[in-house]
């Protein structure tokens, strides 16, 4: 398996671009959301999106004021040429051009609004989640994380917000759990392997690794996705994604930080100060983009077979790569050379 694959959700094959990206006369076609569009003389201006886009000429000017107002995701494309007054082949060009710099969404059916999101989910979601590779368009993200669940096990200060964000970013399941409790855990496991995406969150007390590493052991033997993260004052440590069968296991890993840490013996985070909260808060952030990240594809997760330390004082970050360790006895066969 190459290093930027990441087999975390199982996309139907339609669900992919590269499947199913044609823009045919029956494909519904939306102008991503909270896109700005000015018209100023002879230019058009998008922003918004990736990236500040800019066209110049009359044409412009026309697909501007024309075409991009009846582009609203509930005509097909053949409306929307009648619709704008273009002749055909110009209106096409056009919604070919935006595609290709990611300004507009296909689908094979009317796009809808999804009551259960804030505006500013619904907005991020239509500009970043077809962009990724995995999904078509954000609606068909969204239906990924509406059948996604995910099994927080954080204490309360980080697990309540990340349990909030996720919930209104669309995952139709969050449970907040204790790692300690082995039994319950193990339990909630299970019963979240039975959704079509899932994902156990785990944040590991750095003085007391043996329950993490009970975790890791469980989602191992259940195929179940294991993110993991810590914070030791204003060190924030992210990663890595375990995954049984592709990534290195948690006794590796543990293996891989001792080393790190020990050419490192110099190097201290701050310790925690009276705005502890926001910390916290910070620290649940990093979590739910990552989340959302190996859920929603949004983009390539950073987690996949490494772990970032970043400082939450200046946000400054590190990298380490993770690997498996040649004579681990659950993972050893992943080592370089045999992946």
């Amino acid at each position: 398996m190459a290093d930027d694959e990441y087999p975390i959700v199982d996309a139907a094959d339609g669900d992919r671009p590269d499947a199913a990206d044609k823009l045919g006369d029956g494909t519904y076609v939306r102008f991503c959301e909270g896109l700005a569009v000015l018209v100023e003389g002879n230019r058009v201006i998008m922003t918004g999106g990736l990236r500040r886009q800019m066209f110049t000429g009359r044409d412009a000017c026309r697909v501007a004021a024309e075409l991009v107002p009846v582009l609203d995701g509930r005509r097909t494309a053949a409306e929307a040429y009648a619709a704008s007054g273009m002749q055909q082949e110009a209106a096409k060009q056009a919604i070919l051009i935006f595609r290709s710099l990611g300004l507009v969404e296909y689908a094979d059916r009317p796009f809808r609004d999804d009551g259960r999101l804030t505006s500013h989910v619904s907005t991020f979601l239509s500009r970043a989640a077809h962009a990724a590779g995995t999904y078509r368009n954000s609606q068909d993200s969204r239906d990924a994380l509406a059948t996604s669940a995910l099994l927080v096990l954080a204490p309360a200060p980080v697990a309540k917000p990340l349990q909030a964000d996720l919930l209104a970013c669309g995952i139709g399941s969050v449970v907040i759990g204790n790692a300690a409790e082995v039994a319950a855990t193990r339990a909630a496991i299970t019963a979240m392997a039975r959704w079509p995406h899932h994902l156990v969150i785990g944040v590991e007390d750095l003085a007391a690794r043996a329950a993490f590493t009970g975790t890791e052991t469980a989602c191992r033997d259940r195929a179940v996705p294991l993110l993991r993260a810590a914070r030791a004052g204003t060190r924030a440590e992210l990663g890595p994604l375990f995954l049984g069968g592709h990534t290195a296991c948690s006794a590796c890993f543990n293996r891989d930080h001792a080393e790190y840490f020990a050419g490192r013996s110099g190097e201290t985070a701050l310790p925690d100060d009276a705005d502890t909260c926001a910390l916290d808060e910070a620290f649940a952030a990093m979590i739910a983009e990552e989340a959302l990240a190996v859920l929603g594809h949004i983009r390539t997760p950073q987690s996949y077979r490494s772990v970032t330390f970043t400082s939450l004082s200046d946000y400054s970050d590190q990298r380490l790569t993770v690997l498996p360790w040649p004579d681990c006895p659950a993972c050893g066969a992943l080592s370089p050379g045999e992946d």
